[in-house]
């Protein structure tokens, strides 16, 4: 089976979000002109107002613009910002804004396995999926982190049983997806593989995510965002109190480790002493004796 490494798959998502959004159909160019600039602003806060009042259609809606605005080349100014602070305020401030995506997810799973719908359908839900690399909460962080346990393409296969390669293309499965998803946002202390100078097998990258997942469920680290000092566990941000405990805790983990540590670079010492005194008093008796020897000899005469 070909191998998957992460830069391609970062990549192939990327291209997965503007070839949708090409097919949609993307927001206008941001005007050069100041005032214009302005009014496309004032026209983008007004829709996301709009797409709000519809609760069901809202998340889809504002994520779409979103991933518009993320990956596809606007202009880099204060009106773009704005409306990305809009859109992500938006959608993170709802409820269950993450999950949203992975019951879709789901529910098309479902849907296909009863032959509802098409694999190509399925894809969709996956594609919308995609949009959690750009909502960094630690809702978000969660559905990701269940994700990774996604066991559909290890083996080569596509859900249904298609191949993961399709003529000279290649179609995504979940756990890689969220992985993708891991690795653009913006965890300041997560794995970060992308960092590191040598591309990373995409299911080894899958599994270190795991193993970093399963630290932050199990209490042995949190996490936070760049740029925020908020820390966070699995079920969202973790109570001064309890961080304290947790630090009080690794010191004293960590006093123990290095005082048995200490005891046993001792151990050699103390055992070494015990042998060169052993060493010293036999050295001893030996010369005590030749000298009782000596004195012993003078009396008889036998050295004058």
């Amino acid at each position: 089976m070909p191998r998957f490494y992460l830069n391609c798959i970062v990549l192939f998502l990327l291209s997965f979000f503007i070839f949708s959004i090409s097919a949609k159909g993307a927001l206008p160019e941001i005007p050069e002109d100041p005032q214009k600039a302005q009014m496309w602003e004032i026209r983008r806060l007004s829709t996301i107002a709009e797409i709000q009042k519809n609760p069901e259609k809202s998340i889809p809606g504002l994520a779409e613009m979103l991933r518009q605005l993320k990956v596809l080349g606007y202009r880099e100014c204060s009106e773009r910002d704005n409306v990305v602070n809009a859109i992500e305020l938006a959608i993170l401030t709802t409820p269950n804004h993450a999950k949203f995506f992975t019951s879709r997810l789901e529910q098309a799973k479902e849907e296909m396995q009863a032959n509802k719908i098409s694999y190509h359908e399925y894809t969709k839900a996956q594609e919308n999926l995609s949009v959690l690399a750009f909502l960094p909460s630690p809702e978000t962080v969660a559905e990701l982190g269940k994700l990774l346990n996604d066991p559909v393409g290890r083996d080569g296969k596509i859900l249904g049983g298609g191949d993961v390669w399709e003529g000279d293309g290649w179609l995504p499965v979940n756990c890689q997806i969220a992985l993708s998803c891991l690795e653009i946002l913006p965890i300041e202390n997560g794995p970060q593989l992308l960092k590191g100078d040598v591309d990373v097998e995409v299911f080894i990258g899958v599994d270190k995510w795991k193993d970093w997942w399963e630290e932050v469920k199990t209490g042995k680290r949190t996490y936070r965002f760049v740029g925020s000092p908020v820390e966070y566990g699995p079920d969202g941000p973790v109570p001064a109190k309890e961080l304290q405990r947790r630090e009080r805790q690794r010191e004293a983990t960590s006093g123990n480790s290095i005082a048995s540590k200490q005891a046993d670079a001792e151990k050699p010492i103390e055992g070494s002493k015990i042998k060169l005194t052993a060493i010293f008093a036999s050295v001893v008796a030996g010369i005590l004796l030749m000298i009782a020897g000596w004195k012993v000899y003078r009396r008889l005469g036998i050295v004058r």
